[in-house]
């Protein structure tokens, strides 16, 4: 057999130990160094074959050379991105690392603080009208039945004071919508169509309605506060009137927000059960997952085997052949090949399993989400018509002369309102809170996959920092698990040029982009056909929109 050729030349050693018989040293130096030599190598091929198979990316330990020429830990950063992250546009990063913040124009100021502004009394108006107002109103009524006048005095009081806080926040909702709904609109004809014209078209037509309906509770909140007014000043002949138009007038107002969240009910059960018909593509099965594992298993042993003979000849290298010795060499590299096969195998296996498991992840929250926004448009039809029940029953009283402030009737109703209607607040104050405090405390679980040293996660805050930062109402979770679902479905839906190395399949492609359509996120909705919708989709500039766009489907307000 001839001498391979990866085998050093050999030369003599003035420092190695005495063989125990007189061989030639050139041959016994030679061997020596060609077994360092193969070990060294095969032994970093076995490791970056295990490594491969844990699944580190393609690369192994500092210093050896992986796939492509990449060198030591250099992948590092690619692994860390989830499967399918698209790639980001050339020049984006840096151009965001070097963009110095624009200062804030006078109109985006003053918007910002009548938002803030509104928020701060919507939460107030919150805890009024489902709490003091009730229970004022059965105040009212214990004040009518024992014709207490000083009682009945401090009702007003009290009832005008919570009704100013009313009117301040439907007066802040009424501008603050209108303006949203004008800038949504210039947005929705300046795009035309696509996806980031439906998100504008859809908030331009949310917004104009809270607006309107704003609008109407304002003139009620303000026929209130006359009411209130008369009554403190004992003008009952003033206040009678005024007080029917205004409780007719909220009733109607909280009928036509019942009736749209009704509609929205009916709406999301139609979306729930078309998207709960979306079939999920199977992935690989446990049999052909065992199969691999076993070939691995297999070939590991294999290795082992021919080390260990290798191993045997080293020990015993004065009286092995040399060619016997180039043999066990030549076995113990031949056998490294099908391990890293067998691992690569097993590997790209594994990576599909995994693609295959996050698409039907995401279709269970969207599930989940809508499930969500459907109970809660339930209960605010409910509690927005017992409202409107509560406020005819009252206004119907004043204008028969007070005959049924006596009966506990309206009192009830604007309690069972308040109370549903409160527990919805609460529940969304809550999970915004608990977003916001995820977002301090653990600014990577919903991060977006690191790109660059800009983009990394934000450090931790403190549990105190946390909390404080969870109370600020005012402000919206920076990385939320919707938008971490929302990218993850993008992903998966974006053609060929965004995810090209993501490894996702035709068949979880086309799952996805049905997901996108029954979210109202489809051709029709954008108002463009088929082609021009799945070339967006394939657009690396309009990753962003579309991650606002499946985040705004996702939500289940």
């Amino acid at each position: 057999m001839s001498t391979p050729a990866h085998r050093p030349m050999a030369h003599p050693s003035v420092t190695g130990a005495a063989p125990q018989r007189q061989r030639p040293p050139r041959l016994a130096t030679s061997r020596e160094r060609a077994l360092a030599d193969i070990q060294r190598t095969a032994g970093n091929r076995a490791a970056v074959t295990v490594m491969r198979s844990g699944g580190t990316g393609t690369t192994g330990t500092t210093g050896t050379t992986g796939n492509a020429g990449t060198t030591g830990n250099a992948g590092s950063t690619a692994e860390a991105k989830a499967p399918g992250t698209p790639a980001p546009t050339s020049g984006e990063a840096a151009a965001k690392s070097k963009a110095s913040p624009e200062k804030k124009s006078f109109h985006d100021r003053v918007s910002h603080a009548l938002e803030r502004a509104q928020q701060s009394f919507a939460h107030l108006d919150t805890w009024v009208s489902n709490v003091h107002s009730p229970v004022n109103a059965g105040f009212l009524s214990k004040a009518s039945v024992t014709n207490d006048a000083g009682l009945r005095q401090d009702v007003a009081a009290s009832g005008a004071a919570a009704v100013g806080v009313g009117a301040g926040a439907e007066m802040l909702e009424t501008v603050v919508a209108g303006m949203e709904a004008r800038e949504a609109r210039k947005e929705a004809k300046e795009h035309g169509s696509g996806a980031a014209f439906h998100t504008a078209n859809k908030k331009a037509k949310s917004t104009t309605a809270d607006a309107g309906l704003a609008a109407a509770g304002t003139v009620s909140e303000a026929l209130l506060i006359a009411r209130q007014a008369a009554r403190l000043h004992e003008a009952a002949s003033v206040a009678r009137p005024v007080g029917t138009v205004a409780g007719v007038s909220g009733g109607a107002t909280g009928l036509v927000i019942g009736g749209r969240a009704a509609a929205r009910t009916y709406t999301t059960d139609r979306k729930r059960r078309k998207l709960k018909n979306v079939t999920m593509p199977a992935g690989p099965g446990e049999e052909a997952m065992g199969e691999l594992r076993q070939a691995l298993a297999n070939a590991g042993e294999a290795t082992a085997e021919a080390h260990a003979a290798l191993d045997m000849y080293v020990a015993d290298a004065g009286d092995t052949p040399l060619a016997r010795f180039e043999m066990a060499i030549d076995a113990a590299f031949e056998t490294t090949k099908p391990l890293a096969e067998a691992a690569a195998a097993l590997k790209r296996e594994m990576d599909k399993k995994a693609l295959y498991e996050e698409l039907p992840a995401a279709h269970r929250y969207a599930l989940k989400k809508q499930r969500n926004k459907e109970v809660k448009q339930a209960l605010t039809a409910v509690g927005q018509t017992t409202r409107a029940a509560g406020a005819i029953t009252t206004a119907t009283s004043i204008g028969l002369g007070g005959a049924l402030l006596t009966s506990p009737v309206g009192w009830a109703l604007a309690g069972t309102a308040a109370l549903i209607l409160f527990g919805v607040a609460g529940y969304k104050g809550g999970r915004a809170a608990k977003n916001r405090y995820d977002g301090a405390r653990h600014p990577e679980l919903h991060a977006a996959p690191v790109e660059s040293e800009d983009s990394a996660p934000k450090e931790p805050m403190s549990r105190g920092e946390a909390l404080r930062e969870a109370l600020k109402f005012w402000k919206k979770a920076e990385n939320s698990e919707r938008k971490a679902v929302a990218r993850r479905i993008y992903q998966y839906a974006a053609g060929p040029t965004v995810n090209a190395q993501s490894g996702v399949t035709d068949e979880l492609r086309e799952t996805a982009r049905e997901i996108l359509i029954v979210l109202k996120a489809g051709p029709a909705d954008h108002r463009t056909d088929r082609v021009a919708w799945e070339g967006s989709l394939n657009d690396p500039e309009k990753t962003e929109v579309w991650i606002k766009e499946i985040e705004q489907a996702l939500s289940s307000a």
